[in-house]
């Protein structure tokens, strides 16, 4: 199980497969940092892996960020009403150290795109296979009105 530290909603874990993740407690050094969308971090980010958007700054060993910029690490592709396409546009390396290469990974339509980057750059990162993250974004999309 990885230790995670989660700036921001921290039920983004329960979207994880088997319980594969829980949050790092005070003090622990975790295997990953996850700033979700929105947050403001005033203290260093210290861990392996960081995960955050890209307006975020930190120093480790592999930074992942997201958001809609060309140099995202996680960003869409691709949106429509029918799907999205979810772009990893470089080289990461697992928490279990599996390297995953570039690729393109359709996801269905989610209307919080900013948590579905954040929680798919997560899924990555911990190793879940791209071909069964769409159930999880599924999940985590808000009910039309």
């Amino acid at each position: 199980m990885f230790k995670i530290r989660v700036y921001g909603d921290k039920d983004i874990l329960s979207a994880l497969p088997n319980d594969m993740a829980r949050h790092s407690v005070e003090g622990e050094m975790p295997d990953a940092v996850l700033v979700m969308p929105g947050q403001t971090v005033d203290e260093p980010l210290e861990a392996p892996t960081v995960i955050a958007p890209s307006e975020c700054r930190a120093k480790t060993k592999q930074f992942i960020t997201y958001g809609a910029g060309p140099k995202d690490t996680v960003t869409f592709s691709s949106v429509s009403g029918d799907y999205q396409i979810l772009a990893l546009q470089r080289e990461i390396v697992t928490l279990g150290g599996v390297r995953l290469e570039r690729q393109d990974i359709p996801l269905p339509p989610n209307n919080r795109p900013h948590r579905t980057l954040a929680l798919c750059a997560l899924m990555l990162t911990t190793g879940v296979e791209p071909a069964s993250m769409a159930e999880s974004v599924e999940t985590q999309s808000e009910p039309r009105k």
